[in-house]
């Protein structure tokens, strides 16, 4: 079996309900199509879903589906696909998973494209490889991968604002609906979070769990503060509390918490979990 045909096709999909995050006009800059915090170090957002489908085909019409992450600039991955990826990988037997991946990965190291848009596309790829693998020895991926080691994954909602009663309503409706953990993405000071927190606390009761997303816009002090005071309002983890470069900052913040620090959402392969570890 061969690779025969490597495409990509960026997606743009319109939201059902219009992307805010529950924040005020005047908090952010509105560039028609995307959204980003005005006063704030932080990611630019879509207001619609924007993502890019892998499809490899083989010589024996088996095909492949992979998804490479583009919550923005989806044609980027699409581009390296078609135009890199594509020239690695043609021809070549598609369960050699592991070797197209780092033959595709390493085409382009020293041109400093070790993680981003690049690895991201390659991720596309290598879904759509163990695709075709799953459907040629007809089992389920996660039987190629080691198997099933649990029947049901616990999922949480996640959801940002700047109001504390609006906060605490749509937690009360997460909750409704079944959910048993919150995770709330806050980008204002350190005691509106409080305040935010609080009031979402008070109205879910002691047995939901709440986790706290800054999405890196704290400085060390900033961030130890911060979790000291969430700490006491049992909220289970503070996640990405520095900027991504700041390594030996986050380790900082983990040291002086008793609560758990998330990090890592920028990394994209080993080689850079191991820095962070």
């Amino acid at each position: 079996m061969k690779i025969s045909k490597v495409e990509a096709f960026p997606i743009k999909l319109k939201r059902e309900d219009e992307y805010t995050e529950n924040l005020r006009e005047e908090d952010m800059n509105d560039f028609g199509d995307y959204v980003i915090a005005r006063n704030q170090w932080t990611s630019i957002y879509p207001k619609h879903i924007e993502t890019t489908l892998v499809r490899i085909e083989t010589d024996s019409g088996i095909v492949g589906w992979g998804e490479a992450f583009a919550p923005v600039g989806r044609r980027t991955p699409a581009t390296v696909v078609e135009d890199i990826c594509r020239t690695v990988i043609m021809g070549h037997d598609p369960h050699d998973v592991e070797y197209l991946w780092y033959r595709s990965y390493s085409a382009m190291r020293e041109r400093g494209h070790g993680t981003g848009f690049f690895v991201d596309a390659l991720s596309g790829v290598d879904q759509a490889l163990w695709d075709i693998v799953g459907k040629s020895l007809n089992k389920p991926v996660y039987k190629l991968l080691g198997g099933r080691y649990r029947d049901k994954v616990r999922v949480y909602s996640g959801f940002g604002g700047t109001d504390p009663q609006i906060m605490a309503n749509q937690s009360a409706e997460m909750v409704r609906l079944g959910y048993t953990a919150l995770k709330l993405h806050l980008r204002v000071s350190n005691a509106r979070i409080l305040d935010i927190v609080s009031a979402v606390r008070e109205r879910v009761g002691a047995d939901i769990e709440l986790m706290v997303d800054v999405h890196t816009t704290r400085s060390v002090s900033e961030a130890i503060q911060l979790g000291r005071g969430l700490e006491k309002l049992s909220v289970s983890w503070l996640e990405a509390p520095v900027a991504p470069e700041d390594i030996s900052g986050h380790a900082e913040v983990a040291r002086a918490l008793d609560m758990d620090v998330a990090s890592g959402e920028w990394l994209r392969t080993s080689y850079e979990w191991k820095s962070l570890v």
